[in-house]
């Protein structure tokens, strides 16, 4: 079905570029040795490990192992050590884990998304707590680049080349111009501006 239509689409690639592509910010010479049709090569390597192709608990643990302990993990320690909150032990402790890893994907599902949560979360809170729309972390990223941030950005870009030969810097001065018009994935602009605040700092050897 259509699960089997995208699930061929992530194994066998190339993939399009979507609005969040860094592809077009690399020069050619990166584009070609950063071996972009690899990017989910890790991903589909523990998915062998861990089930057949398409087998929603091979994928579970898959992301346990990838996009989630290496991005959403860690971006949330980050943010709540910064705080000195814990935020994660709870729902992470290893009794919680050894408990819920074997369970099958079924289980977890059979309701709606974090089904088993939501069931124990409703014996003890309210409704408006375990019964609402998903919301993340947003950050005011559009404000931030086109306000506060705007003056220390664009010193950045003007910097491209010697800061990040590897990129195309006429591709990345047209996305901060975008972006200071409103008109860009402002996501994007962030991550470049990332990049080259870190390479400020490290730059990179010849």
């Amino acid at each position: 079905g259509s699960e089997r239509v995208l699930w061929d689409r992530v194994r066998l690639g190339p993939w399009p570029a979507g609005r969040k592509s860094m592809r077009r910010f690399l020069s050619s010479d990166a584009q070609a040795a950063s071996k972009i049709g690899d990017t989910m090569g890790v991903w589909r390597g523990l998915l062998d490990r861990f089930g057949p192709a398409g087998d929603a608990d091979a994928m579970m643990r898959a992301d346990l192992w990838t996009y989630l302990s290496d991005d959403c993990l860690c971006k949330t320690d980050r943010a709540s050590m910064a705080h000195g909150l814990e935020v994660r032990v709870p729902m992470l402790g290893d009794g919680v884990v050894d408990l819920v890893l074997p369970q099958p994907a079924s289980l977890k599902t059979a309701a709606g998304l974090k089904a088993v949560l939501r069931s124990l979360a409703a014996r003890s809170l309210p409704p408006e707590v375990w019964d609402r729309p998903k919301h993340g972390f947003s950050v005011p990223l559009r404000d931030y680049l086109r306000g506060a941030w705007r003056q220390r950005g664009a010193a950045w870009i003007d910097r491209v080349e010697d800061l990040a030969p590897f990129l195309n810097a006429r591709a990345v001065r047209a996305q901060w111009r975008r972006t200071l018009n409103g008109r860009a994935e402002h996501r994007v602009t962030y991550t470049l501006l990332v990049l080259l605040a870190w390479l400020e700092r490290w730059p990179v050897q010849p």
